[in-house]
């Protein structure tokens, strides 16, 4: 079976070519990779390696092949890649040809690695020939397909007026799998989109393999479980084993698709439960990830090779080592349907957490593999201030259940962090957290009656607009003071409150942790990518608003949250049951048990 397609750069994809191959003499024509003379094609990157060492440990591989198309004389490279004790990268089978292939007319030729324990395991041709062409590659291995794991895949998608992400990601994956009978995936992939927006035409999308069902705005935690209960109802006639979570604003190539489903076919048994986690790649920067997988811990995140490049060979060795992660986000996250019952769903929060306390509490074993990923856009610190209501409350209400942490402490720390904020100017931000934290603290009941739909409208008045940017603001962009003092800058911020303003504005690029608009009557933030800005005004009015807000909100931390935390730890599972959902969603399902 074919485990591993080589894959090239594509300007509808990614055409950054070191994220796919290296070397010298190249060009891509018509008929395929074109080699000249002297000139060699390297795989040591992050879509084309294998990775060897995770296969070997979480599947029933047990030898791996190369099967070239190519016309031409070239010789054949088959090699292996690590870093050792001195972090030297180190190769094998780099400087001594495994074969030597010729050909006058395209030919298939087929070669077994030899054994080789490193991380990452790739193929070199050098071009002995005028020109070396190289139609097709692909790793593959000779175990019976009895010996290997029946798998159908669901893709669930969560949307809400992203129509143009939707759209054309549907189309790829159509014309990749749900409509080509060469791919290992054909009659093997369906695909549930659940429509918190309600804008998508459902008779234009909902035929064959695709489903589309209106959905209630309650957020990605709403959408995403829609998805999961739609197959879960659909798990026993459809043959589902597997649900793949994704974002609707993503660009996702869909041989990330066939990739995993291929090594969910192979999975040893002991880990028929495990989590398929991809990375998520920058949108706006295709060589860079934004985060792969990650752990919760003691209430805090651990994220590992966050924001690696990944077109330099180091980094994608690195990013193939094991890491102990114990969820990965929603973005694109596979799970086993056998895992997953209908009292056990994700917490209705709405955003934020739901994959984490998910992930967490369901002891999902969390496997990552280099080139299994999709690209998501990223606008540099341009989050609104009304994601933090989001993230106080449902922190808390997540390491209820959890545990692992001192919610009073935590509260309190997590609550004067944001507290800063008043120094910048984003009041909001500041309101926002107190704001989440009091949400939690009024108990499950208070909760379970809440409108999510409308308490979203209500937070989202906690951001403030980003506008287009005028020559001005373009024109006085400038650094921050470097102050490596910290009682300097305390001192500064307590000047800036006393004195009055000596200047109208001051211009920084959108990182606001940096921005110390000293004794300055506006900040404004400057997004260059997308000539943007956000204006932030000082008030002393506002200031003290968000003080007493903070002092309030502490002393209800330490009157009520013992009780409360207590309450929520006892009664949470009312929130994760499908007779809670079926109700909160709006539906009424008979589901085949």
């Amino acid at each position: 079976m074919i485990l591993q397609k080589l894959l090239l750069p594509s300007e509808a994809i990614c055409n950054n070519k070191e994220m796919y191959f290296r070397g010298d003499g190249i060009s891509l024509g018509e008929k395929g990779i074109e080699i000249a003379k002297g000139g060699f094609f390297d795989t040591d990157t992050y879509f084309n390696s294998f990775s060897l060492i995770k296969w070997k440990k979480y599947t029933v591989l047990k030898s791996l092949k190369l099967r070239l198309r190519l016309k031409g004389k070239c010789e054949v490279y088959l090699c292996g890649v690590y870093i050792d004790k001195e972090k030297v990268i180190r190769r094998k089978f780099d400087n001594k040809p495994a074969a030597v292939a010729e050909a006058k007319a395209f030919k298939t030729f087929e070669f077994e690695f030899p054994e080789i324990n490193t991380e990452l395991v790739y193929f070199r041709i050098k071009s002995l020939s005028a020109t070396t062409v190289i139609e097709s590659a692909e790793y593959f291995d000779d175990t019976p397909e009895s010996c290997l794991k029946d798998v159908k895949m669901v893709v669930g998608i969560c949307t809400y007026k992203r129509e143009s992400f939707v759209f054309s990601n549907i189309d790829r994956i159509k014309k990749t799998i749900l409509e080509n009978e060469n791919s290992c995936l054909y009659s093997k992939l369906d695909i549930i989109i659940a429509d918190n927006g309600r804008t998508l035409p459902v008779r234009v999308l909902n035929r064959g393999a695709v489903s589309v069902f209106k959905n209630r705005n309650l957020g990605g935690s709403g959408g995403f479980t829609r998805c999961l209960i739609e197959a879960k109802k659909r798990q026993i006639d459809k043959g589902y084993t597997h649900i793949v979570f994704m974002d609707d604003d993503t660009l996702l190539d869909p041989n990330v698709l066939e990739r995993n489903y291929i090594f969910l076919k192979y999975l040893k048994d002991g880990y028929s439960d495990a989590m398929i986690g991809g990375a998520m790649l920058v949108l706006e920067d295709k060589i860079r990830q934004f985060e792969n997988g990650a752990r919760l811990e003691g209430g805090k995140f651990v994220f590992k090779n966050k924001n690696l490049n990944l077109s330099l060979l180091r980094n994608i060795i690195v990013n193939s080592y094991e890491q102990e992660n114990n969820f990965n986000a929603w973005c694109y996250c596979c799970m086993p349907l056998s895992k997953i019952d209908l009292y056990n769903l994700p917490l209705p929060l709405f955003i934020h957490m739901d994959d984490a306390e998910y992930g967490v509490r369901n002891h999902f074993k969390v496997i990552n593999v280099n080139g299994i990923c999709l690209w998501h856009p990223f606008a540099t610190n341009m989050r609104g201030a009304s994601i933090v209501y989001y993230d106080m409350r449902n922190k808390l209400i997540a390491l209820s259940m959890l545990g692992g942490v001192d919610l009073k402490e935590y509260a309190i720390e997590w609550l004067r962090t944001f507290r800063k904020n008043i120094f910048v100017y984003d009041y909001n931000r500041t309101l926002a957290a107190c704001d989440g934290i009091k949400e939690y603290l009024k108990g499950i009941d208070s909760f379970m009656k809440l409108d999510p739909v409308a308490t979203n409208k209500r937070v989202l008045k906690y951001n403030t607009p980003w506008v287009p940017a005028s020559d001005v603001v373009r024109h006085n962009v400038t650094a921050p003071e470097k102050i490596d003092s910290v009682w300097k800058k305390r001192l500064r911020k307590l000047l800036n409150f006393l004195l009055p303003c000596n200047k109208i504005r001051v211009v920084r690029t959108c990182d606001i942790s940096e921005a110390d608009p000293y004794r300055a009557w506006k900040l404004i933030l400057f997004n260059p990518k997308n000539n943007t800005c956000a204006v932030y005004k000082k008030s002393r009015k506002m200031t003290l608003k968000c003080w007493f807000e903070c002092k309030k909100t502490e002393k209800l931390i330490m009157k009520k949250m013992d009780a409360v935390s207590l309450e929520w730890r006892v009664r949470i599972k009312e929130l994760t049951s499908y007779d809670f959902w079926k109700k909160y969603l709006g539906i009424y399902l008979w589901i085949k048990r």
